[in-house]
C-alpha cells in the first residue's frame, strides 16, 4: 500500500485546526501566556478577596467563606479562612485553579476554583462562592495647605485621608478606600523661596485602581503620572 505524504502547508493547517478543536472542547491544558507561565502559575502575584471591586461590603462569614486568597508566580499561595493563614501550592489548568494544602490547616486538602474573565474572578466549585481580583493600588495626592513661614497651617495626613474615606456632601462623591498614606513634595514644581505662599508639600494616598475616578471628584490628583505630578516621599511632621 502506497502512503501519500501531505504537503507541509496542509499539515500546518491541519495541526492548527486540531489544536483549535481541542481547545474548544477543553482538551488542551496550554495556559494563557499573558496570564500564566508554562507551569500554570500566574506571571505576577494575584490577590482575590470576597469584596467586589468598587464596593466596601465584606464577606458575611457564611460557612466555608474564604476572605483572602493570594497566589505567587512560584506556585505558592496563601488562603485565609478566619484567622489561620493556610499555605498552599496551586496551578491553573483548563481554566480551573487547584490548590493543595501544605502541612495542616482549616481548609480541605484540595480545593478547585473556576477562573473567569481572564482571572478577574474565581468561583469555588461546589459552593459557588465568588472571589474578586483585588485592584492594584494607585497613588493620588492633594496639597497639605501649608503656608511658607507660617507654622501649624494646613491639614494633617489623617484629615487628608478622611476627605477620601468620609467625603463631605459633594455631588457625585463616593467614599474611597485608603490602603496606606505618606507625605511628600512635588519634585518638579519650582516655587519661590518667599513667605506667605503655599508650599509644594502634599499628602499621598494609595487607593484601589477602580476608585480613582471617585478620588478625582473629591479634588485629588493622580501622583507620578506626569513630570509635574512626580512626588518625592519625605518624613511626615
Amino acid at each position: 500500500m502506497k502512503l501519500t505524504t501531505l504537503p507541509n502547508p496542509f499539515m500546518a493547517l491541519l495541526c492548527l485546526a486540531v489544536t483549535a478543536l481541542l481547545s474548544a472542547c477543553g482538551g488542551t491544558d496550554t495556559p494563557d501566556p499573558t496570564l500564566y507561565n508554562k507551569s500554570g502559575h500566574f506571571l505576577k502575584a494575584h490577590i482575590f478577596t470576597s469584596e467586589k471591586p468598587g464596593t466596601q461590603t465584606r464577606c458575611v462569614e457564611p460557612e466555608g467563606c474564604i476572605a483572602y486568597l493570594r497566589f505567587e508566580p512560584d506556585g505558592s499561595g496563601t488562603v485565609i479562612l478566619s484567622d489561620i493563614a493556610n499555605r498552599v501550592s496551586y496551578s491553573v489548568k483548563n481554566n480551573v485553579l487547584t490548590t493543595t494544602l501544605i502541612d495542616s490547616g482549616d481548609i480541605p486538602k484540595t480545593m478547585k476554583y473556576e477562573v473567569l474573565d481572564k482571572a478577574q474572578t474565581l468561583v469555588a466549585q461546589g459552593s459557588g462562592a465568588m472571589y474578586y481580583l483585588k485592584p492594584e493600588a494607585v497613588a493620588v495626592y492633594r496639597a497639605t495647605g501649608e503656608i511658607a513661614c507660617e507654622p501649624n497651617t494646613g491639614i494633617s495626613l489623617q484629615q487628608s485621608a478622611q476627605m477620601l474615606t468620609s467625603p463631605a456632601e459633594i455631588m457625585g462623591a463616593k467614599p474611597v478606600v485608603v490602603e496606606s498614606s505618606y507625605c511628600g513634595y512635588l519634585s518638579n514644581i519650582a516655587r519661590p523661596a518667599v513667605c506667605g505662599i503655599p508650599t509644594d508639600k502634599v499628602y499621598v494616598h494609595m487607593i484601589p485602581q477602580d476608585q480613582v475616578a471617585a478620588a478625582l471628584v473629591l479634588g485629588f490628583s493622580r501622583a507620578n503620572e506626569t513630570e509635574a505630578s512626580k512626588v518625592t516621599p519625605i518624613a511626615c511632621p
